[in-house]
């Protein structure tokens, strides 16, 4: 589930019950990093298929736990285990290893993040750069234009609407070179 709070979104996703006390929560919670929506979708979308995972090889642990021809016996006794936690080592390994490995995944998907958000900054910084250079060379005659834009005005509303007879070109030029 993606929530979005005052720091931005976040990834929820509810534990199954046979899984909770193995892995002593309710649920799982993790910040996606960022304020955009579909940004923090394509992530929740991660998340989950990583949730989904580590339930299955969960899942799994329990099932080929014990040496047992029913699969729901094992899922029985796994479930106890957990419960008490008396598991057997090999299961306390393979169970250690399977949210190390959850978690590990977790934290690979987050450098990912960091360095996504890295190279759109840096992205962004370069355009800025390319922005700023092309306006350096070009601000004088900008502010040429606008200066030109500021004496047209000025002629308009000197003259008004006397201004309905064509100005000849070089008398037009005289009062835009005149200084004021």
């Amino acid at each position: 589930m993606l929530i979005r709070l005052q720091s931005g979104f976040h990834f929820r996703r509810g534990i199954p019950v046979r899984f909770r006390p193995a892995l002593g929560k309710r649920e799982i919670w993790h910040s996606l990093e960022t304020l955009d929506r579909n940004l923090a979708r394509t992530r929740a979308c991660a998340r989950y298929g990583l949730t989904s995972q580590l339930f299955e090889c969960i899942s799994l642990a329990m099932s080929s736990s014990e040496e047992t021809s029913s699969l729901n016996k094992a899922v029985e006794t796994f479930q106890e285990a957990l419960a008490t936690s008396d598991l057997h080592p090999v299961q306390q390994d393979l169970f250690q290893s399977i949210v190390q490995t959850y978690d590990s995944e977790i934290q690979a998907l987050k450098a990912r993040y960091k360095t996504m958000n890295a190279e759109h900054l840096l992205a962004r910084m370069e355009d800025h750069q390319r922005v700023s250079s092309a306006l350096e060379k070009i601000g004088p005659e900008i502010n040429a234009l606008m200066d030109i834009i500021h004496k047209i005005k000025e002629i308009f509303e000197k003259h008004g609407t006397r201004l309905v007879q064509p100005i000849q070109k070089a008398s037009f030029r005289k009062h835009l070179e005149s200084p004021k």
